[in-house]
């Protein structure tokens, strides 16, 4: 029992002393703001890739967001990919299309080959067919606010792979509130990584990258066959590459979209969030099971009313409070640090269930089976 217990207050004392570490080197990053060069000459061709599938409800909305972008329109091109809808989604953007001053192109896909994931082989497609200077993604339920190509294109002045912020614009309830502080802390955790130059995660509603930079990794890799990926897990391979990282936050550069409508949707889109913990290299992933099992003893200590296991509870709450407070900071969001206390309590077992669900469990995502 005296060793059991000892082992136990030494995994909590190390966990919380990486984690204190782990903390003050993203805050350092999280701090560092990416470099924007001031443009000469001509301006770079973009292709704004945005993948649907059933998305009648949204694809009109989003092509009218990105029609009053600031970027100049002849320099743009908008390729919606209607991937196997059955809901009119493609009719719905080719007639949204004509009423834009960019060139929008509507590309209908009906099959998948065989070992893609639906949404890489849509990117996959777009990207090999474009011959513009810079690719940018986005999603067909999102709004990007009017500067947002503009933004990303600066931040790409100075680097290879751009990442933005793309909040949840519901706020009108708690639970609104508490999922619109969550993809603030990702947003965190993708601007301190990349600040450090060690990229953790970011979002493919709000990422571009110069078209050399995919064809210069193989695109997807051995990724391509996952639902997931296709944001946090190709900049960890751009950068893996040699290639330069920036998270753009200028003005007028967010990304709008709601969280899922229904209870079940959440669960399916947290466990494919997590899913792509599978293709995490080594050290990364005996990192991520190294801070998953001190979460679980502090979990498990903090139930048996063990003091050690609420202290070090406390030293977390402290030092993800900071984080929170840097990242509303930079991304004016300090609005959100009222809902903090309830979610700091609410995101130990949270994140236990989907971590572990998201990395053993399977999940269906636009009518397709993850792992």
């Amino acid at each position: 029992m005296e060793l059991f217990r000892t082992a136990f207050l030494v995994l909590l004392a190390l966990g919380a002393t990486g984690y204190a570490v782990a903390s003050v080197a993203l805050w350092t990053g999280a701090l560092r703001r990416s470099r924007r060069i001031p443009r000469g000459g001509d301006l770079p061709t973009v292709t704004v890739i945005v993948p649907a599938r059933n998305e009648a409800a949204n694809i009109a909305s989003c092509l009218t967001a990105l029609s009053r972008q600031s970027y100049p329109p002849h320099l743009c091109k908008i390729v919606v990919v209607d991937d196997r809808s059955d809901d009119g989604t493609g009719e719905i953007a080719a007639r949204a299309a004509c009423a834009m001053e960019a060139v929008v192109q509507v590309v209908r896909v009906d099959t998948v080959p065989p070992g893609w994931s639906p949404k890489k082989h849509a990117l996959h497609r777009a990207i090999l067919e474009s011959t513009s200077d810079i690719i940018l993604t986005t999603d067909a339920d999102c709004e990007p606010e009017e500067c947002w190509i503009e933004e990303m294109v600066a931040s790409l002045s100075a680097a290879h792979v751009v990442a933005g912020y793309s909040p949840y614009r519901d706020r009108t309830s708690l639970p609104a509130r508490l999922l619109a502080l969550e993809t603030l802390s990702q947003a965190f955790l993708a601007m301190g990584g990349i600040g450090i130059g060690r990229p953790i995660t970011c979002t493919g509603r709000s990422l571009g990258y110069r078209r050399e930079v995919y064809a210069a990794v193989g695109g997807f890799g051995e990724a391509h066959s996952m639902l997931s990926g296709d944001d946090h897990l190709f900049l960890q391979r751009a950068v893996g590459a040699g290639f330069t990282a920036a998270f753009c936050d200028g003005p007028g550069s967010y990304v709008w979209t709601n969280p899922p409508p229904t209870w079940r949707g959440f669960v399916q889109q947290r466990i494919r969030m997590f899913s792509g913990a599978r293709m995490l290299k080594p050290a990364v992933a005996a990192l991520g099971v190294f801070v998953y099992a001190w979460l679980a003893v502090m979990g498990v200590g903090m139930l048996a009313a063990f003091p050690a296991a609420w202290g070090a509870f406390g030293v977390k709450v402290l030092l993800d409070g900071v984080s929170m407070g840097i990242a509303a900071v930079r991304l004016h969001e300090k609005r959100l640090l009222a809902v903090y206390p309830i979610a700091a309590f609410l995101y130990l077992p949270y994140f236990l269930v989907f971590a572990l669900w998201g990395t053993v469990g399977s999940y269906r995502w636009k009518g397709a089976r993850g792992h």
